[in-house]
């Protein structure tokens, strides 16, 4: 891979549309400028996946080059592509090293070696992730981690032995040098990293880049409307409450138009369940929803806890339902979820939705 000599190379491996709005603001607000850095951004992708299905125009950018990786963690299996894309980025001088994910195996492996030669590994924002507080011991989900990730790795033929205990606090490899957030205040303090603040979606060139990167046009009404962010869950318990939730939202605030954006992930049963609704449309685009509320004017954001609510718009009111959740008794709880801005508003009632 040939870098300039008067060039820093930084590199981005991107899984989901949320990480790719992360790289394109970062990118924007930090390094724009074309005569000092050379931009690779790595983007992971699936057969038959319906993620990733956009105009993905990044013209704007005259020194960023954009590559595609079939990577699946769900079939390990070896995989020539990316043997070849890690021992290219071992082999050329990469200065800064962004993974959104740390621990996704190629990020893994990359974090481990890059750092052994300067790589400077930063840690990006990837949600609520760096806000959560871990509740609960999980030494059987750690021990499965660590054996697929050392499976993946000899797979691969990669065989270094790393002393490696996978854990869910945020930014606990050693080798990772700084954490970039949006909320650096309420980072879990056990990471002992190097902080830095960064904006999402809030410079004039990111939203411009991520509009056209997405080809995102706004149609419709966008203003003074609900916008409700469905999450994945396979508890019963909440999706059912979910369902009921918004037969009392349509009841309460008759005359406004809601919104459901349904999220990717989420099961067919509860997409077909939040579909019956008259007056309701949902959404199945996987266009950011981020984007989509950047966009909404003097609009209600609604969700239980959606990392989407970080992202926010001045005109618009935030909330979160979470502690409808745990009046019930059916709260997830591995982690304790953490609201670390000033914007998103905590309610327990239909009542407290203004």
């Amino acid at each position: 891979m040939s870098i300039p000599n008067n060039k820093e190379f930084i590199v981005f491996i991107v899984h989901t549309e949320y990480h790719m709005l992360g790289a394109i603001s970062i990118i924007s607000d930090f390094f724009s400028n074309v005569q000092q850095y050379q931009i690779l951004i790595i983007q992971t992708t699936q057969k038959e996946s319906i993620r990733f299905r956009f105009k993905k125009d990044l013209s704007e950018f005259k020194h960023l080059n954009y590559q595609e990786l079939n990577y699946d963690e769900g079939v390990i299996v070896l995989n020539p592509d990316l043997i070849k894309l890690v021992n290219s980025l071992l082999e050329s001088k990469v200065a800064k090293y962004f993974s959104f994910n740390r621990l996704a195996f190629i990020d893994f492996l990359l974090i481990k070696e890059l750092s052994k030669l300067g790589t400077e590994i930063i840690l990006a924002p990837d949600g609520t992730a760096a806000y959560g507080r871990i509740t609960s011991f999980t030494p059987r989900w750690s021990f499965k981690v660590l054996v697929r990730t050392y499976k993946f790795l000899w797979v691969n033929g990669f065989r270094n032995l790393y002393f490696y205990w996978p854990t869910l606090v945020y930014g606990d490899l050693k080798e990772i040098d700084e954490l970039w957030v949006t909320y650096p205040d309420f980072v879990d303090p056990r990471a002992r990293k190097k902080l830095r603040k960064v904006e999402m979606l809030q410079s004039d060139l990111s939203k411009r880049v991520a509009l056209s990167y997405f080809g995102y046009v706004p149609v419709g009404n966008i203003e003074n409307i609900i916008f409700y962010l469905n999450q994945p869950f396979r508890n019963q318990a909440i999706n059912d409450f979910e369902k009921q939730f918004i037969k009392d939202l349509l009841r309460s605030k008759t005359g406004i138009k809601i919104l459901i954006k349904l999220h990717p992930s989420t099961s067919a049963s509860q997409r077909e369940a939040l579909s019956i609704f008259d007056n309701v449309e949902v959404l199945e685009s996987t266009i950011p929803a981020e984007l989509m509320i950047s966009n909404l004017k003097n609009s209600i954001i609604l969700s239980f806890w959606s990392t989407a609510g970080l992202v926010n718009n001045k005109s618009c009111r935030f909330y979160w339902l979470k502690p409808m959740l745990e009046e019930r008794g059916i709260m997830l709880n591995k982690i304790n979820i953490v609201n670390p801005t000033c914007h998103i508003k905590m309610v327990n009632s239909i009542d407290a939705i203004k």
